[in-house]
């Protein structure tokens, strides 16, 4: 791909954004442009290592533009209008950008300016949010107000969709949701994977732990572990008594009252600095050795799939719930155990601490399905396909 380079712009640098980062610079150089600071490192040690900027514009209109969408890009000081700035200054030097990667449908409203500009765009689906909100509308009546809402990110997901050069989901459901919005847009999935044969020498036999790792920073993470807490764990120590098996939850940076919350409940606590990319791989796989089943108590949608797939590539039963498990498409009771409710989150662990040959089966299962469809060499090679083609 010569001297092409790509622009990422988001909102902020999260965990899949992250992800796609680690990707994408071993194949081209990177740039990143973010609306807030970066919420995950960004310095990311490769072939091309990712830089950032960050955009600026009116913290007060930025609601504003969530509504308004594609028309505040002709508002000065406004968020879209400065990126468009920001694109013609980089199409006016000798080496522009060759792609623009819109993570995020709040900052691709400026996507058609993107194309006039002569930029390959491409559209991240996986941050579109109008399914979320109307599935979160329709569950009561009271949630009825949120309808507009909903209408309005439809809107815009079908106008930026159409308009790209291509759509990237994380998953085979969202792109069958991309491609009824958009059927003339070419759709593309890079969805969470991991190396799964560098977990062959990690391996070893099963611990004696329920084990959580994830970002201790997220809000919709910690208030999974607290539902865990409160909710779980009484019942499966009240129903295995002196059997229960301890409980570590694992993460970067977890405040001061998270701890003081997990040292409360019992439940042994493993952190560090959420920038130290070393510490990060050393503890996960730590945490992993310790347990003897991996929980991912998620009640929100957020990214808890990294974790998920690693417990899988070193052989450890996963017990999570439909949030946590959203988009993969795994099959409950086979490579995956769900519990939406704390009785029946209960329940799938109850089961799985009895019965060890169970235990191993489910193992056996989900690290097949790993390598059929979450093997990370096959996501690398669907990306270069989709930047060769565009």
């Amino acid at each position: 791909m010569g001297n092409s380079r790509l622009l990422l712009i988001t909102p902020q640098v999260r965990s899949r954004e992250s992800y796609l980062l680690q990707l994408l610079s071993e194949l081209v150089p990177v740039s990143v442009m973010s609306l807030r600071p970066a919420h995950r490192p960004v310095e990311i040690p490769g072939l091309f290592p990712a830089k950032q900027e960050q955009v600026r514009s009116w913290p007060w209109l930025w609601p504003v533009e969530q509504w308004i969408g594609d028309w505040t890009s002709a508002v000065p000081g406004s968020c879209s209008w400065n990126l468009i700035k920001t694109l013609r200054t980089l199409q006016s030097r000798d080496s522009p950008p060759r792609w623009i990667w819109f993570s995020g449908a709040s900052m691709a409203g400026v996507v058609s300016e993107a194309r006039r500009l002569g930029y390959r765009v491409i559209v991240d689906h996986d941050r579109m949010p109008s399914a979320q909100v109307l599935r979160d509308a329709s569950t009561h009546w009271s949630h009825w107000v949120r309808l507009p809402e909903a209408w309005r990110d439809l809107y815009y997901e079908r106008r930026r969709c159409e308009r790209a050069h291509a759509v990237v989901t994380s998953s085979p459901l969202y792109a069958a949701r991309a491609r009824k919005l958009a059927p003339e847009t070419p759709v593309y999935v890079i969805g969470p994977s991991v190396q799964w044969q560098q977990f062959q020498d990690d391996r070893e036999p099963c611990g004696s732990s329920l084990s959580f790792c994830g970002d201790l920073e997220d809000p919709a993470q910690v208030q999974g572990v607290r539902w865990f807490a409160e909710e779980v764990l009484p019942r499966l120590r009240a129903a295995l008594k002196e059997k229960a098996p301890p409980v570590l939850v694992a993460g970067p940076e977890a405040s001061p009252v998270l701890l003081d919350f997990l040292k409360h409940h019992a439940i042994s606590a493993l952190t560090w600095k959420k920038h130290d990319a070393l510490a990060a791989r050393e503890n996960t796989l730590k945490c992993l050795k310790q347990s003897m089943i991996a929980f991912i108590p998620l009640q929100q949608k957020t990214s808890g799939a990294q974790f998920l797939l690693n417990a899988m590539a070193m052989r450890r039963p996963v017990v999570t719930t439909s949030k946590g498990a959203e988009g993969l498409q795994l099959n409950p009771g086979r490579e995956i155990w769900l519990g939406d409710q704390p009785d029946t989150f209960t329940s799938a662990l109850i089961r799985l601490i009895r019965e060890p040959e169970l235990r191993a089966e489910t193992s056996r299962h989900a690290h097949l399905r790993l390598t059929e469809d979450f093997d990370l060499e096959k996501t690398r090679r669907t990306l270069q396909g989709l930047l060769h083609q565009l």
